[in-house]
């Protein structure tokens, strides 16, 4: 029983090591390098309004405009309004509808023809306190005298909004002095800094933008679409109305008589414009030199074509920075700057497709510096039929990303993203690929200072093309878990775990010629995974120091431990059979000289005793 028990105890110890050791070969990321285990949730500054409340008003809001869009067209088919301006009673405050004429409407007009709700007072600021709608064909145009300021009545008796619907929107300063719109509560002669119950916003829909040298503060609040400066394009949200190109009755309780009042209006100025090619279902824009500060979002687009966007600040939103949301296509965002904001500095969500970011800089956002979503908006069968298929063909160059709360840059899914010749410091972590992006090209980067890993490709494709970046100080320089492709000639330095790591189903990706210095267990680490190929690295300035478990499994490997262990039973058992036996003297079987004799003989005697041979030869005889 003995025997037994100390053999069993023997091989459960040995066996602790075997099993650790034949664990480690198979291809499971550790703890440390897991892609969940190490990734908390950074979710950014929490949103300081009221949801019920402020979903309300939003919903409100398009159904406002959607009644209003119904009465402009029996007014145009009625031809009631004679091509002019009029008012609508609809909502809590009433709405100025600017009607299609060949020039466009200016802000010096709009206090001739509406001189109770736009309003130029004693500092030289003008005050609008009705919302404007800016019909198709026709163009608002927003200028003023420098140092003058426009402010949108905001107040918890109500908000002003200016929204085109098919129409125009230029707002324009000055190369020496900006010109400031802002959301204004008259009672307490500030801007509107709570959004709970709505705040003034505007909305480009489904026509054109022409911002410049301008500053858009305090604006907005919930949803992107009443954010804080919006463009939309003209498609509706769903189970919002009647889809586009159908009949829109005209709201309830309006009995054909439609307007509250005619304006006079004159010409004298051109209009902006369409871009040729441009649907009216489609916005578009120009913004140059523009701030966008405490907006809900700093500017969001959606269904948009050829937005252009240059030279401009957004800071401190209360959500996301600059958002391209769903269906914008080949526009250009460069030398733009986006900070502080609560989630993202620059987000492009789904179905965005051909978007160049060149020049911004994402500083000190709470969530990603940039975000770059191009995963399938389902993937199956839907109730509107959209495709299955990922967005892509975007690429960030020549960007610098430092100091946000979760990422540098984080692609998710879609297909054909290039993130090229960017500098990434001092977030969690530096470039994130996930979501089956394929197609990605991550080259020529600086991911310096990432508190986790530098560059990560988790869950995706295998075809990524990783080269020539500079990865320093980070525990894993570039760590790739059931992702892969190419892994050669970067610059990995100051890293306090693993230079490259790959892990799970990688493909064939190959790691070569990349210089690699810092300490850690291996510079580079491919024992979770097969397939790999590893060669022509210079790990020179790579200083070795695995802790005591790596050491021990490097050391036990399976059939050093399996000869180890026949051996120690062999000598237990052994063992074990001689304490059975009990302790023996070896030479009990013998006995000292001294025994046999008195130790002292004389020698008459000796000759006088009988021939000791003689008498064995008889006895022998005699036996015979």
């Amino acid at each position: 029983m003995i025997r037994r028990l100390v053999c069993a105890t023997v091989i459960g110890m040995l066996l602790v090591p075997l099993t650790a050791t034949v664990a480690s070969a198979s291809p499971q990321p550790s703890i440390a390098t897991a892609a969940s285990a190490d990734d908390p949730i950074v979710a950014g500054d929490a949103y300081p309004g009221d949801p019920v409340a402020e979903a309300a008003l939003v919903a409100a809001e398009e159904r406002r405009i959607i009644d209003i869009d119904a009465i402009d067209s029996q007014v145009s088919a009625a031809d009631a309004s004679n091509g002019q301006p009029y008012r609508v009673s609809q909502g809590a405050l009433p709405t100025l509808v600017l009607t299609e004429r060949d020039s466009a409407y200016t802000l010096s007009e709009l206090t001739e023809l509406a001189p109770r709700t736009v309003v130029q007072q004693d500092d030289g600021s003008f005050l609008i306190s009705e919302n404007i709608l800016v019909t198709r064909g026709a163009t608002l145009r927003i200028t003023a005298p420098a140092g003058s300021e426009v402010r949108l009545a905001s107040s918890p008796s109500g908000f002003v909004s200016i929204v085109t619907d098919g129409g125009s929107l230029s707002v324009r300063g000055s190369d020496a002095a900006r010109l400031p719109v802002t959301s204004w509560d008259p009672v307490a002669e500030r801007p509107d800094l709570l959004t709970d119950d709505g705040r003034a916003y505007l909305r480009v829909s489904g026509g054109v933008a022409d911002l410049q040298n301008a500053t858009f503060s305090d604006l907005g609040f919930w949803s992107g679409l009443t954010g804080g400066v919006a463009f939309t394009g003209t498609v509706l949200p769903d189970g919002l109305g009647a889809t586009s190109g159908e009949p829109v009755d005209a709201p309830a309780g309006t009995d054909g008589d439609l307007l509250d009042e005619l304006l006079p209006a004159d010409g004298g100025v051109a209009t902006l414009d369409l871009e040729p090619g441009l649907t009216d279902s489609f916005a578009s824009g120009v913004v140059h030199d523009v701030t966008f500060s405490r907006n809900a979002f700093g500017l969001f687009v959606t269904n948009s074509d050829r937005v252009e966007i240059y030279a401009s600040v957004i800071e401190d939103s209360l959500v996301d920075g600059l958002v391209f949301h769903r269906d914008v296509t080949n526009s250009r965002v460069e030398s733009t700057e986006s900070r502080g904001n609560a989630q993202d500095g620059f987000d492009l969500a789904r179905a965005t497709t051909g978007i160049v970011l060149s020049g911004l800089t994402a500083v000190d956002n709470g969530r990603n510096g940039i975000t770059i979503e191009g995963r399938p908006l389902v993937d199956g069968p839907s109730a509107t039929g959209i495709g299955t298929g990922s967005y892509g063909d975007n690429q960030v160059t020549d960007s610098t990303s430092t100091g946000n709360g979760r990422y540098g840059i984080e692609v998710v899914g879609g297909d054909g993203i290039t993130i090229d010749d960017n500098t990434v410091s001092d977030n969690q972590m530096g470039i994130v690929v996930t979501f089956g992006a394929t197609g990605v090209v991550i080259r020529d980067n600086r991911v310096l200072q990432s508190a986790r890993q530098g560059i990560a490709l988790r869950d995706s494709a295998v075809d990524a093309v990783v080269e020539q970046n500079e990865v320093r100080g980070a525990p894993i320089g570039i760590f790739a878990s059931d992702a892969g492709g190419s892994f050669q000639r970067n610059i990995i330095s100051e890293v306090t775990n693993h230079g490259i790591t790959l892990v799970g189903e990688t493909g064939a990706s190959i790691v070569v010629e990349n210089r690699i210095s810092g300490s850690g267990p291996s510079a580079v680490d491919v024992t979770r995974t097969t397939g790999a190929a590893v060669r022509a690295n210079e790990v020179s300035g790579w200083e070795s120091t695995k802790p005591l478990d790596v050491v021990l499994r490097s050391v036990f490997q399976p059939l050093t431990v399996l000869w180890l262990l026949i051996g120690l039973i062999l000598l237990v058992s052994l063992g074990a059979r001689r304490r059975a036996r009990g302790i023996r003297d070896p030479f009990a079987d013998h006995a000292p000289l001294g025994t046999y004799s008195r130790g002292v003989f004389d020698i008459d005697d000796l000759r006088s005793r009988p021939d000791r041979g003689a008498e064995r030869a008889e006895r022998g005889r005699e036996a015979a």
